[in-house]
């Protein structure tokens, strides 16, 4: 009976008949299509009723701010065991039902969004440990959020669902933990010295206050030290302001004479860093002074201040008994010289963090201060102490100086190779001198001095040295470009372009100063790199030449058009995105010539049109002054 139904291949058809409906549709659809078990006549074994296969499918929408959908499709089959028909069901029917029940509910499948405007620094209490509170409304209302920026203050949350009712009461959620953020914000003016205690040790001082009083905090240095404190409750929020105002009570100062400093605060900091760590404070200068200068501890209890400072008058004591003492009470008798010492030895004992300097004090028990450059250009070495540890500090200075005096050579290189010599960075020459073990300082910028210990070490440097160079030669490449546009591309851009078409193949790329005849040379590791950067910068400037037009102007206008300092090009290349060149060849001339080259012929256009506009206006006001000077 469905066979004359349906027609010849209409079971076969409804066998494969998918409808896509929502998933909530389905017992209405069995219902209709499945008989009741009372009415049902046949045995157990013989089942014939109908069978509904459901499977589901994610549809991802082309906004990302979209939720997924979930379509859900029904396949119906109308076949006993056996493979026989087993119901008299028409397609026509099933189709109406469907269709029926998909209109009736279609509003319900459109996506309800609502948004939320709050302050930037309350996403840090949405988002605290890993978006706990987002995910709380997440699963309490099933609606996914979209956060946006508004402003440099606030910011723009936005809430979707398919169903109104669950955006309301995710936005309800929202808008209330907002609302007692609000309520609970505190902002407490605080000094520097809090905000470096609270950040030490990257931040685990704040860490453990936000999470003993379950709040959030937030510093700023600008304009002034502070500290914002929120959190879903205010009483949260005034226990941390509590221990913050207890921290700045807890603050103690302690002055001691300037000469005492190196030796208070330690190598690299370690004695300083030994008292933190034993007592839980922070220890830092307050005041540098000529004479005296200030220490400052904060901790988070009076006992541990306490303690800190106890510990550092004990080594002002020490310290006062020590050396550091007689060599200050020298200085004020007068037992203290000075050494000049060329520029390039200076840079020497500059060298990893004066590693040379503190050799000749431990050995000579002196101390010995690297003076700034005087007006000569020259520098000097200041050797204090008394009779017997100044006289051991000056000889081993004098070997030293000698000794990398006479064993050092200076290797002339051409201008243009230079940066590639040294590296970006200074990669290339910090290389070499791990390698060789040597010291190397750059000579006016034609020059590099090579300094070292034995004089192999100083031939090896500069073996590597001129094979580099020998390098870097073989491998360069020479491009003819206009010099004035060349110059104005690279000025325009404040060498962006340039230093990422560098960095991007990796070469150097030179032009000789004040030269039009020379071209610029590009030098790199590998011919690839060279012919890539050579054809990257020859397209740009085969394109500014295709699109280039000139405007002439009177002599008279130079000044006038041009603006100081070239300020008036400079607002007409701002506006066009054009690039113009004032052709200087011949001043003598009573017309001259702008350039106006362009990447696009719009920009190259709206440059002459601005050009003209403003030569129009300059005429118009020369015009008035000769007929006001008439009359």
């Amino acid at each position: 009976m469905i066979r004359g139904i349906l027609g010849i291949h209409g079971v076969q058809n409804l066998d494969r008949l998918r409808i896509g409906v929502s998933s909530r549709f389905f017992g209405h659809i069995r219902a209709r299509i499945c008989p009741s078990p009372k009415h049902n006549t046949q045995t157990p074994s013989e089942d014939t009723s109908p069978s509904i296969h459901v499977t589901e499918r994610q549809v991802v929408t082309g906004s990302p701010q979209k939720p997924k959908r979930i379509e859900t499709e029904a396949s119906e089959e109308l076949y006993s065991s056996d493979g026989r028909a087993s119901q008299s069901l028409t397609a026509n029917a099933l189709k109406s039902s469907v269709l029926a029940l998909k209109r009736k509910n279609v509003n319900d499948l459109s996506l309800k969004t609502r948004s939320v405007t709050m302050p930037r620094i309350y996403v840090r209490g949405l988002t605290d440990n890993r978006g706990r509170r987002l995910e709380v409304i997440k699963a309490a209302t099933n609606v996914t959020f979209d956060i946006q920026d508004d402003s440099d203050c606030s910011l723009i949350v936005s809430l979707h669902s398919f169903s109104r009712a669950e955006v309301d009461a995710g936005y309800a959620l929202l808008a209330s933990m907002i609302a007692d953020f609000d309520r609970s914000l505190v902002n407490i003016p605080v000094s520097s010295s809090v905000l470096r205690l609270l950040i030490r040790h990257k931040g685990e001082l704040m860490r453990r206050l936000t999470k003993d009083t379950k709040t959030h905090m937030v510093l700023h240095n600008d304009p002034q030290p502070s500290i914002t404190v929120f959190s879903v409750s205010p009483e949260h929020t005034g226990r941390c302001v509590t221990r913050v105002q207890t921290y700045e009570s807890n603050r103690r100062e302690i002055k001691f004479p300037a000469y005492l400093r190196l030796g208070l605060i330690g190598k690299g900091g370690s004695n300083k860093e030994d008292i933190e760590k034993k007592t839980k404070t922070v220890i830092f200068l307050t005041v540098l002074g000529s004479e005296t200068d200030t220490l400052c501890a904060l901790g988070e209890t009076r006992e541990n201040v306490d303690c800190a400072i106890t510990m550092v008058e004990q080594m002002i004591v020490q310290l006062k008994c020590s050396a550091q003492y007689i060599y200050q009470s020298s200085r004020e008798e007068g037992l203290t010289r000075t050494i000049p010492i060329p520029a390039s030895l200076a840079r020497l004992f500059t060298h990893n963090k004066f590693e040379i300097l503190k050799t000749v004090e431990k050995v000579s028990l002196a101390v010995v201060v690297l003076e700034k450059p005087l007006v000569s250009g020259k520098q000097a070495l200041q050797v204090q102490g008394d009779v017997r540890t100044m006289a051991n500090a000056i000889q081993a200075l004098a070997k030293l100086i000698a000794k990398h005096t006479e064993s050092c050579v200076q290797i002339p290189i051409p201008e243009a190779y230079m940066s590639g010599i040294i590296g970006q960075e200074g990669a290339n020459i910090r290389k070499i001198m791990l390698e060789t073990q040597t010291f190397m300082t750059v000579e006016g910028g034609k020059s590099l001095v090579i300094y070292g210990e034995t004089f192999k070490a100083i031939l090896a440097a500069s073996e590597a040295v001129s094979l580099c160079l020998a390098r870097f030669q073989n491998l360069t490449a020479r491009l003819s470009v206009p010099e004035g546009l060349y110059r104005q591309w690279v000025a325009r851009s404040n060498g962006a372009t340039l230093q990422r078409i560098r960095n991007t193949t990796k070469t150097y790329i030179f032009q000789p100063p004040n030269s039009k005849d020379v071209p610029i040379l590009i030098y790199g590791e590998s011919r690839e790199s060279v012919h890539a950067a050579k054809s990257t910068i020859a397209k740009i400037m085969e394109a500014y030449i295709l699109s280039c037009q000139t405007v002439s102007f009177p002599s008279a206008m130079r000044s006038a058009l041009v603006g100081k300092a070239r300020s008036g090009l400079v607002e007409i290349m701002d506006k066009s995105g054009a690039l113009l060149v004032v052709d200087l060849s011949d001043r003598r001339v009573r017309e001259q010539l702008i350039y106006v080259y362009g990447l696009r012929a719009d920009d190259v256009n709206g440059a002459v049109a601005l050009l003209n506009e403003k030569m129009a206006k300059l005429k118009r006001g020369e015009e008035r002054l000769r007929y006001n000077d008439y009359e």
